[in-house]
């Protein structure tokens, strides 16, 4: 039955997200895939989380904060609708 529930720890995993990696996540939300991938990336990576909702973002970075990867933790708020509306340069990310 454990098996069936979500764990953003081995979706990365299974995606081979590795230390010192950049990723992003679109529609971050509160952070619930961005904080294990932080985890994953490590001081040398970068986890950044794009989301529209200020309420979300705040969120996020709080999680980060607790869990001590606030450094990793890069959020921007963006309204990803329109063409390059994350903000991200081309293949910045990994």
């Amino acid at each position: 039955m454990a098996d069936s529930f979500i764990r953003p720890d081995k979706f990365w995993q299974d995606l081979g997200l590795r230390a010192e990696q950049r990723v992003v996540h679109l529609g971050s939300g509160a952070g619930f895939y961005i904080i294990p991938a932080a985890h994953i990336v490590g001081k040398e990576g970068q986890a950044h989380g794009i989301d529209i909702l200020p309420d979300m973002l705040a969120e996020a970075e709080n999680k980060a904060k607790r869990e001590g990867v606030e450094d990793i933790v890069k959020t921007k708020r963006s309204n990803l609708e329109g063409a390059g509306g994350s903000g991200l340069d081309a293949k910045s990310m990994d």
